[in-house]
């Protein structure tokens, strides 16, 4: 599916979605989300208001029906608090003894009250701005004055950077921009879907996180500026760009069938994740892969033109990348196979994976070559890398 096509039925979904909920929502919600529905704004903050809403209505029923012991009721109301944004007011109050229906009451009151907000604070809504609302840095509420500049992508698409960050606004700019142009220049593919899917950056300083976004909120990539060098950004870049680029997708389809009994070994993380984790981080770091090929192609045919002259570590640091990938996504793609015939990943799910891997195995026949260029210390780590593998399949593959 054309991507356009995919953004198009995303808009036709969000407007949809408002309407729907405003024709099941308590009187005051059900006018908000009528205001939400015909908004103009983009469909990616209307689709985070549809999924607060739809926390709310779902946790107003279960809430409504908890009756007797604790039962499967009790434990879906405690998992869908304890996972959002809200899970530090309600365990808090659960904690200081409120049974759990009243400290899921008590939580749904905050997140009414948070999705008036909203509407009044992005999305034009009469009514005044109550001092009891959380802020979420996520949506660029930050505690003092922002700076916001729009970057032409070109096509007519743009990217807005949005920042707390005053005094590192002008290079960061020129950083993100810099970066854009090496990969627009040595990664055209990925550059045009960059241009699709990612809509603003906030930069993070935190050493912790390297870069990070969220489903419910596309398009939207939360970037560490401050601890990544200039290779490191532009494949935060499109790492979080593959995710706006999955979860356009995901909103739309149903890809995958959880299955609690079957986990699969997850070689950037070093631990067992269930299979949403595998697909996730497969279709994702497969843009790290597409980066660092070309760049490496490019460096092998000794046309990479950098802003400065590219140190003998940094040269090596693009091969080592390009083939730490390469096998580590050539693992995931075995896994993913017998996912598929455990009935995990479904038919919507497989077709987009075909896809991928169609592009993913071209990108293959580099290895070889880059292996030759590497040193023999970082020949040893790739080694080590498919042998500590080789003996993770031997672990979770019988």
């Amino acid at each position: 599916m054309a991507s356009s096509t995919w953004i198009e039925r995303c808009e036709e979904r969000a407007i949809k979605a408002c309407l729907k909920l405003a024709n099941e929502l308590p009187k005051k919600l059900a006018a908000t989300a009528r205001l939400v529905a015909h908004a103009e704004k983009s469909w990616e903050w209307k689709h985070f208001w549809i999924e607060n809403a739809s926390l709310w209505q779902r946790q107003d029923k279960r809430t409504q029906n908890l009756k007797g012991d604790w039962g499967p009721t009790h434990e879906l109301v405690f998992e869908d608090w304890n996972k959002s944004e809200h899970a530090e007011q309600f365990l808090t109050a659960l904690n200081k003894g409120m049974p759990l229906k009243l400290a899921s009451q008590k939580t749904l009151k905050t997140l009414e009250a948070q999705l008036h907000q909203l509407a009044i604070r992005h999305f034009g809504a009469k009514g005044a701005q109550s001092e009891s609302y959380k802020k979420q840095f996520e949506l660029g509420e930050f505690p003092g004055a922002a700076c916001s500049q729009n970057i032409s992508l070109g096509f007519g698409y743009e990217l807005e950077f949005y920042s707390w960050d005053k005094k590192s606004f002008p290079s960061q700019i020129e950083r993100i921009t810099q970066a854009l142009d090496l990969v627009k220049t040595y990664s055209p593919d990925s550059y045009v879907l960059f241009q699709r899917f990612t809509k603003r950056i906030v930069p993070i300083k935190q050493k912790e996180f390297v870069s990070y976004s969220l489903q419910s909120l596309p398009g939207h990539s939360f970037i560490n500026l401050y601890d990544r060098d200039d290779l490191d950004l532009m494949d935060d870049l499109l790492h979080e760009n593959g995710h706006h680029h999955l979860n356009h997708y995901l909103i739309l389809e149903s890809p995958l069938r959880e299955d609690p009994d079957q986990i699969y070994y997850s070689p950037w993380r070093r631990s067992l994740r269930p299979v949403r984790g595998i697909y996730h981080a497969h279709l994702t770091f497969f843009f790290a892969l597409k980066l660092y090929h070309d760049l490496s192609v490019a460096l092998i045919e000794e046309r990479l033109e950098w802003p400065r002259p590219l140190t003998a570590k940094e040269k090596e640091k693009i091969f080592f990348r390009y083939a730490e990938e390469w096998v580590m996504l050539e693992y995931t793609a075995l896994d993913l196979k017998r996912a598929i015939q455990f009935g995990q990943v479904l038919r919507a799910g497989v077709k987009l994976l075909n896809e991928m891997e169609f592009d993913r195995k071209k990108l293959g026949s580099l290895f070889a070559q880059v292996l030759k260029k590497m040193s023999i210390s970082q020949r040893k780590k790739i080694q080590q890398l498919r042998a500590t593998l080789k003996e993770q399949a031997r672990l979770t593959r019988e």
